[in-house]
């Protein structure tokens, strides 16, 4: 399966949203993934995944950021 690498998004800094739309739980392969974002970001998943991303190895320690995709605001 697919999965988020280390340092995928490092010093992204204008990062805001990131929509991950699939059906199963895409694992965050480290804790280093969002090193040097430094604004607010959030991350939307399909409503029905959104406890277990934030339960999920490393993305627990994102839990507040997580949202249902349910809740993204539309453009």
């Amino acid at each position: 399966g697919v999965t988020i690498g280390n340092y995928a998004f490092r010093n992204c800094i204008n990062l805001e949203t990131l929509v991950i739309g699939g059906d199963t739980l895409c694992p965050l392969n480290s804790g280093n993934v969002f090193n040097g974002v430094n604004v607010p970001w959030k991350l939307y998943v399909k409503d029905n995944l959104v406890e277990s991303y934030k339960k999920a190895t490393n993305w627990v320690n994102h839990a507040s950021k997580i949202n249902p995709i349910s809740a993204l605001p539309e453009e």
